[in-house]
């Protein structure tokens, strides 16, 4: 029994170095990332339209992304600390739900919400910035799901028992069982230009929440992926 103490201590003492070294060069690689960014928006300005439509349609969006990996990884490999606060839950969907509609307006997309009253007027103890980081990780994986042309997406609130839950639907192309079973897997992917750490990242926030996240989908009818959260509600708005 002492044997296979030791050894786990020694397996949780590994990885914890691993993390600390994947931590550090991700650190070191970001650095770069920001420089070059800077200055491809410096020429961008200075070069005239022709470069600045590849810097800025082309070159700092993909920067961005590199970037965005990076954060997503390091979200995984160390521990996450939420900036919790009062929020009204209705409130931060609907400033997603704009923000959403505002990035991709060119788009063929149409986002329904359904949001249960009680939580217009009462507040929930959540850190906004984390949801709002689920909420977009949800949103990207329905548009590279999507299978149909125009993008059908469902976003529902209801308060149960003092719980709060979301409900983000699509009509994308679904998963198959083996799939649906590896979502939470950290680098798992079935996509060529993904790393597979979206969803990775929104549960571990979810469950930092003390909440769950559960995923059902079924291939050609699309996913639905159901957040509850316990925050209990707090006070009636002012």
């Amino acid at each position: 029994m002492n044997q296979v103490k030791d050894a786990e201590d020694m397996g949780e003492q590994s990885m914890a170095l691993m993390g600390e070294i994947a931590s550090r060069i991700a650190h070191e690689v970001r650095n770069p990332l920001t420089t070059v960014r800077g200055y491809l928006q410096l020429l961008a300005c200075e070069e005239g339209k022709g470069y600045e439509e590849l810097f800025s349609n082309l070159l700092i969006p993909e920067l961005d992304r590199a970037n965005q990996i990076i954060s997503n990884f390091l979200l995984l490999s160390k521990p996450l600390s939420l900036n919790k606060e009062s929020v009204l839950l209705n409130r931060l969907l609907t400033k997603f739900v704009r923000m959403a509609a505002r990035q991709f307006i060119e788009e063929e997309i149409r986002i329904t919400c359904h949001f249960a009253a009680e939580l217009d007027e009462l507040s929930i103890v959540v850190d906004p910035l984390q949801i709002m980081q689920v909420m977009w990780a949800l949103f990207n994986n329905s548009l590279e799901a999507r299978d149909k042309a125009e993008l059908l997406l469902t976003v529902q609130t209801s308060l149960i028992h003092g719980k709060a839950y979301i409900v983000f639907r699509d009509n994308g192309k679904g998963m198959n069982k083996t799939t649906l079973g590896r979502i939470f897997d950290p680098l798992f992917t079935t996509k060529q230009s993904s790393f597979g750490l979206g969803l990775s990242v929104a549960h571990k926030i979810i469950r930092l929440h003390e909440g769950e996240m559960d995923v059902r989908s079924c291939e050609k009818y699309g996913t639905i992926v159901s957040l509850m959260i316990p925050g209990m509600p707090l006070a009636s708005r002012a």
